[in-house]
């Protein structure tokens, strides 16, 4: 050990960055530093919403006249969705349907 000049290194320092990183992931991690937000209430069974009647639709045949029935797809979407099939075998994969503007 030599003497204290009262300088660090610039490796120490880069070290001492490191530590604090690492000490802040760790506190975000394991939720040591809080965010203040309100509680979330408990849903009783009475407070549930009810279920919705689900009807299955095909993404790869079906008309825009069903495929308006998923939750969040409109007429526009699924007329992409329509438009993006390529001939009877519809798609071959979900990446082929997420590739498509706005979907």
């Amino acid at each position: 050990m030599g003497s204290w000049t009262g300088t660090i290194t610039l490796v120490e320092s880069y070290g001492h960055l490191l530590a604090w990183g690492l000490l802040l992931v760790w506190a975000s991690l394991t939720t040591g530093i809080r965010v203040a937000s309100q509680p979330t209430p408990i849903m009783l069974g009475a407070d549930l919403p009810s279920a919705a009647i689900t009807e299955q639709v095909d993404l790869c045949r079906d008309p825009v006249g069903r495929l308006v029935l998923i939750t969040g797809i409109g007429e526009v979407t699924a007329g992409r969705i329509v438009a993006g099939r390529r001939g009877d075998e519809g798609f071959s994969c979900l990446c082929q349907i997420l590739r498509l503007p706005g979907v």
